[in-house]
């Protein structure tokens, strides 16, 4: 027999029907069994591979369980190991497609609650990158800088950052690490710029 990569084998619906009202009775609700498939509770695992597993697949898991964790093994054996897992994949992929099945409005009701967090979490980002050109046309209209922006990514400053503008005799002048000096003012504003960028990742 041979053990396709695909993740899916073949239930009936009397199966769905019988697991759906074991996992109901035994979990409640799907949150609960969400945190079981988690947790990786036995009990979903040994319900499938007793009732929904097809024969052969129950015959391939026993046949090939001594052989498991064995290396330099020669190609049959390795062939063995190879559908052994895929019968694995195969159980734990349908672990959460039998419990959408059993707790179907708890299973759309979560998949709608991602979709709008989702959105409000790239709602939130859009939000942030437009402060984020709104504070930095701001500065550019004192300082000029040499820079590449994109809404989509952060700010990257050139090391030949070059300020145009010269001090007024009002501008208090500071120097920083590097030895060059700046008006007060427009440290400020640039402190501000760099604190949005770096403090909101």
């Amino acid at each position: 027999m041979t053990i396709t990569p695909s993740l899916v084998f073949p239930v009936t619906d009397e199966q769905i029907e019988a697991f759906s009202i074991w996992a109901k009775n035994k979990y409640g609700t799907y949150h609960i069994y969400l945190v079981a498939l988690k947790a990786k509770a036995p009990a979903i695992d040994k319900h499938i591979r007793t009732y929904i597993l097809p024969l052969e697949m129950k015959s391939v898991l026993r046949e090939t369980a001594p052989y498991i964790g064995l290396k330099g093994v020669d190609f049959h054996i390795s062939r063995l190991q190879i559908y052994h897992q895929r019968i694995l994949n195969k159980i734990k992929y349908m672990k959460g497609k039998l419990g959408k099945l059993a707790f179907p409005v708890e299973a759309k009701q979560i998949r709608i609650d991602k979709r709008i967090e989702i959105l409000r979490r790239r709602q939130t980002i859009l939000a942030r990158c437009m402060r984020h050109q709104q504070y930095f046309a701001e500065y550019k209209k004192d300082v000029k800088v040499d820079t590449q922006f994109s809404p989509d990514i952060h700010p990257v400053i050139t090391p030949r950052t070059i300020v145009t503008n010269q001090l007024s005799k009002e501008d208090e002048a500071c120097t920083v690490n590097c030895g060059n000096q700046f008006g007060r003012k427009y440290l400020a504003k640039w402190n501000r710029i760099l604190t949005l960028f770096v403090g909101q990742k």
